[in-house]
């Protein structure tokens, strides 16, 4: 039970754990393990975290917010030499695939 105490608190919206729930039921029956098994009060204390949560956010006008663009640390053609680096040694090694096969 320990390791759905760990999933459940990664759930982090009132709608992914619906998903999280209604995946867990259909695994449960499934492999035709009891529902009884599941610690219903952890998924109901979890819901209703959620839903104070989300409550709150709704009331204080809880807007999300992205990261600001950020400054690029390398230069457009540091990353395509990035990119030409990996296709050379992707021809190299298809080329010694093939050697070896022969």
């Amino acid at each position: 039970m320990g390791e759905l105490t760990e999933r459940v608190s990664e759930v982090s919206s009132t709608s992914e754990f619906d998903s999280f729930e209604s995946e867990l039921t259909s695994a449960l029956m499934r492999y035709g393990v009891p529902l009884a098994t599941v610690s219903q009060q952890t998924l109901s204390e979890h819901r209703e975290y959620l839903e104070e949560k989300e409550a709150g956010q709704e009331k204080e006008g809880y807007k999300s917010t992205s990261r600001p663009p950020r400054d690029s640390d390398a230069s457009d053609d540091e990353v395509r030499s990035l990119f030409d680096d990996r296709n050379r040694c992707e021809a190299v090694v298809e080329r010694e695939s093939k050697t070896s096969t022969h």
